[in-house]
């Protein structure tokens, strides 16, 4: 849903000028980035509902395309960066067509990648547990990846 949405958007924003659409995609990710890091206070769009660990525990198949299935379309969808509204918002202003399918893509299996990497720990208590006392770097270095890509694509394009 969000895919078919992003594509219209991308349609429309083909109609800015190259310049102004990359100036609003850095200074949106820049944006994104100032949420990430503290420094703004804005809540974003979503549906705050996690996906719950019955999916997860389906196993590492089932469990992980269900997971990204229902995250995907938005059914549930808590996300704690705003790298993934940076991403799209790069997908829509200055990314082409092959790029932004690459740019979900590669969300998907970062999303279905912690699912996977939960099951085959042996220890989804201790690995949990990791997560959460890093959860804040992850963030923040998501963060800075999306928006250091973003700008890198309006310098290359």
């Amino acid at each position: 849903m969000l895919g078919l949405t992003a594509a219209v958007a991308a349609g429309l924003a083909s109609l800015i000028p190259a310049p102004i659409a990359s100036s609003l995609a850095v200074g949106t990710a820049l944006l994104f980035m100032g949420i990430d890091f503290g420094w703004l206070r804005l809540h974003l769009p979503q549906n705050a509902r996690q996906v719950p660990q019955s999916v997860v525990l389906r196993g590492p198949h089932t469990g992980a395309f269900q997971f990204g299935f229902e995250l995907g379309t938005g059914m549930r969808a808590y996300l704690t960066t705003a790298a993934p509204y940076a991403l799209v918002v790069g997908a829509v202003f200055i990314a082409a067509p092959a790029e932004a399918i690459l740019a979900g893509a590669a969300f998907g299996a970062g999303r279905a990648t912690m699912t996977l990497t939960r099951f085959a720990s042996g220890n989804r208590d201790a690995w949990d547990e990791l997560l959460a006392q890093r959860l804040r770097l992850i963030e923040r270095a998501c963060s800075c990846l999306t928006g250091v890509s973003i700008v890198l694509l309006t310098v290359l394009v």
